[in-house]
């Protein structure tokens, strides 16, 4: 089994990174010419896709509504579709680059942050 060797993370663990705000709000908030160096991949009109910085494994990624919902039924229509088909091109990006396999797209946020965010985790 290959690792994904993220020493940077060690220093997130160790530290306190206590922030103020909401990084699924502030980053994509900038200007898109920023969009490398916050990680953002890919813009909808309601929604984006971000790498995970702190990933678990290759290719970790959220999909998140540009609006702060803290609950899932918050989310509008509009949104839930943007963010099918973002999550639908993520994991067809990642099948074609033949990630592994077991996509996660969990129910149960972590309480850390109060947005909503499908993700995947392959």
């Amino acid at each position: 089994m290959e690792r994904l060797w993220t020493p940077w993370r060690m220093a997130y663990i160790k530290g306190n990174h206590r922030v103020q705000g909401c990084f699924l709000c502030d980053l994509p908030a900038l200007d898109a010419s920023n969009d490398p160096e916050s990680l953002i991949l890919a813009r909808g009109e309601l929604s984006f896709v971000i790498l995970n910085k702190y990933p678990y494994n290759s290719g970790h990624v959220l999909v998140a509504p540009y609006r702060h919902v803290p609950n899932y039924e918050d989310i509008a229509v509009e949104e839930h579709a943007e963010i099918a088909i973002l999550t639908g091109r993520c994991i067809q990006a990642l099948n074609a680059e033949d990630m592994p396999q077991g996509k996660v797209l969990p129910e149960a946020l972590e309480e850390t942050y109060a947005k909503l965010r499908p993700y995947f985790n392959p």
